[in-house]
């Protein structure tokens, strides 16, 4: 980004409380981004002063209204993100994995006692502040503030040990059980590492009980950045499940227009506690171990998070990180820092970007309804009937092919999953198919595994299991859900296309612009690609069947059935083949058929509907009140004056921001 670009056109008017000159290069660049942003927040009150103004009449309200419902309650909404922003760098990971010590090797203090069992019940937020305060929320939305600032020193140990006991009993659950009733516990201290109004937010541990993980859901839509702190020596769950349903419910928010300001791209991976996984002195392999350890846990993340950066992927033991220390882990510790402080820089312009089009597209929208009042005068009383009459023939179709295309798109959906289900299970019922899975490469032969050390069943389902979700994420399956996104990207731009044409046939002196397309837009992030197919197939699948099988281990080690016949082996595996249809449909109806879902029913049912009713409620309105359109041409063209300073403002921020 060019600075001086961006202070040309945010700086008109502003003055610095101390010389530009005096200001170190990192306060100057904060100073930039607060002008940038207070720029941004004159656009939506202008805005909102506009459409609140008496000359902006009934017959606008109601066209705006109809693409924009409640559109005032949504500018005070978007306003209020990035005046009072609770927008920050979320630290998730399991139970135990070190999420409360890198919190306190950031801070340069021990403000969290870090715990072997789940104990954080709520979300704890920490902002950059000259004062030092605890503000804790309850469920029910009360609030109590406790101000530190002249009772604690946190340059001395007795002072962070007052704030860390404090904290301990809002926030630990074997501490105190009235921490489970708290919302959030927001943390106020001298932290310059945060600008901004940005925070650090350490979550409850991600797998633990329901109404902790339904914490952390419900802070996703403030998330600009992931830390993911993974614990080496018991990785697993979180990268091979946990990760993909977190990615999932990304995309879901994000198609809801509730995560606008998120870039998938934004995610940094700490692996800690290398220091735990055994090393015995005398077994040379020891390093060899760690190294092929360090290897696959690499491959697992970039696996399941297909756009991480391996660059951000980190090792290091935290406790041993400490400054002044010439370690690995604190060398490691110094890089995750800076790539976090530029990721931190990244992420407050994408979201200043992100509000940037909201105001386009809003002002777009404002515009089209006046342009198409002042252009009136070109066209005679006979040319507007017969135009608004074609029109709205047009829009009829238009209305009914929105209703098809939903029917059919839902139908398609349904029917990808039937097929991919039976392709499935008819490869399975061949000989090859059979052979294959019940002897995969790298497993001991089915007909010599021993069963006295086995779980029959167990190992089956585990096979069986192991193919199925293979074949799930190959690229016959991830295909056959892009080539749906496609149709549904395909017919939103055919639709668009045609609204837009007859739009222009309404507004003459401007160009007409597009609407807003969920599908580019999250195409953009790398949120509708192959990469999120395979996260969303990646996760879930065998579960519940690798539980059954093990209640069925005690029947068969009772009965003594050691020894396995090709007969019962293929018995067993009919069995479980005989599951695997209903097994897989109603998998890919909790991944990729729910993403697609949601998507057609934002395209077809909201954006399109919205875009062709705001259409009819301006012609119709423009039939009924030609006189008084015609009589009031100039106040028009002062309304339309008006956003177009506003419009070219929007223009020069997001080209100072582009730069």
């Amino acid at each position: 980004m060019d600075n001086s670009k961006i202070k040309e056109c945010t700086t008109k008017g502003d003055k610095s409380e101390s010389p530009e000159a005096e200001k170190t290069p990192k306060e100057r660049e904060t100073t930039l981004k607060e002008n940038m942003q207070r720029r941004v927040i004159l656009v939506y009150k202008d805005i909102e002063a506009f459409l609140k103004s008496d000359k902006y009449n009934r017959e606008l309200r109601s066209e705006l209204e109809k693409s924009k419902p409640n559109y005032l309650d949504v500018l005070k909404k978007w306003r209020n993100n990035l005046e009072n922003s609770d927008h920050g760098i979320v630290i998730a990971g399991e139970t135990s994995a070190g999420k409360s010590t890198l919190i306190n090797k950031i801070l340069g203090k021990m403000l969290f006692k870090g715990r072997n069992q789940e104990s954080t019940s709520t979300v704890c937020k920490l902002r950059n502040s000259e004062r030092t305060r605890i503000i804790t929320t309850t469920m029910t939305g009360e609030t109590e503030t406790t101000d530190f600032t002249d009772k604690c020193d946190l340059e001395t140990k007795e002072g962070v040990k007052m704030l860390r006991d404090f904290l301990k009993e809002r926030t630990d659950m074997k501490s105190s059980t009235k921490s489970v009733a708290n919302r959030s516990v927001e943390i106020e201290l001298p932290f310059p590492f945060l600008e901004c109004n940005m925070i650090l937010v350490d979550t409850p541990g991600i797998g633990g009980s329901g109404e902790v993980t339904q914490k952390l859901n419900d802070y996703l839509p403030n998330a600009l950045i992931f830390i993911f702190v993974i614990n080496a020596a018991s990785a697993g769950g979180m990268q091979h499940d946990r990760l993909p349903q977190l990615m999932k419910s990304i995309v879901l928010l994000q198609i809801d227009n509730s995560m606008p300001c998120f870039n998938e791209e934004n995610v940094i991976f700490i692996t800690n506690k290398w220091d735990s996984i055994p090393n015995e002195e005398d077994d040379s392999s020891d390093e060899d171990d760690e190294t092929k350890t360090w290897t696959t846990l690499k491959d697992d993340i970039k696996e399941r998070w297909q756009s991480v950066n391996e660059e951000f992927i980190f090792k290091m033991n935290l406790k041993e990180v400490s400054p002044g220390k010439n370690n690995f882990s604190t060398d490691q510790f110094g890089k995750f820092k800076k790539v976090l402080g530029a990721m931190v820089t990244q992420a407050e312009n994408n979201r200043i970007m992100q509000h940037l089009r909201f105001l386009q597209e809003i002002l777009n929208n404002i515009s089209k309804g006046l342009h198409a009042r002042i252009d009136l005068e070109k066209k005679t009383e006979e040319e507007q009937r017969l135009l608004a009459d074609r029109h709205q023939k047009q829009i009829n179709e238009l209305t009914e092919e929105c209703k098809q295309a939903r029917q059919r798109f839902l139908e398609k959906t349904n029917e990808t999953k039937e097929v991919i289900a039976q392709e499935c299970y008819t490869y399975m019922s061949t000989d090859a198919g059979k052979d294959k899975i019940l002897n995969p490469s790298g497993r001991t032969p089915i007909s010599k595994v021993d069963w006295s050390k086995t779980d029959f069943e167990k190992e089956i389902t585990s096979r069986i299991d192991s193919y199925v979700e293979t074949y799930l994420k190959s690229d016959v399956v991830l295909e056959k859900y892009d080539d749906i996104k496609k149709a549904v990207n395909s017919f939103h731009d055919k639709m668009e296309g045609i609204i837009l044409e007859m739009e222009s046939e309404w507004i003459q002196t401007r160009q007409v612009k597009p609407g807003f397309n969920p599908t580019k837009w999250l195409i953009s992030f790398g949120l509708l690609t192959s990469t999120m197919w395979f996260a969303a197939l990646a996760s879930g699948f065998g579960i519940a069947t690798a539980v059954l099988a093990g209640v069925s281990f005690v029947v068969c080690s009772l009965l003594g059935w050691y020894k396995k016949t090709d007969v019962e082996i293929y018995t067993e595996y009919n069995r479980k083949k005989a599951t695997i249809r209903k097994n897989i449909c109603k998998h890919l109806d909790e991944s990729c058929g729910l993403i697609i879902n949601k998507l057609v029913d934002k395209v077809t049912d909201d954006i399109l509907p919205k875009r062709i009713e705001t259409l009819q409620i301006m012609i119709r309105q423009i039939l009924e009140t030609r006189d008084k359109v015609l009589a009031n041409r100039e106040v028009l063209k002062n309304l339309s004056m008006k956003i177009n300073v506003m419009e070219e403002t929007v223009t020069e921020l997001t080209k100072s921001l582009s730069s």
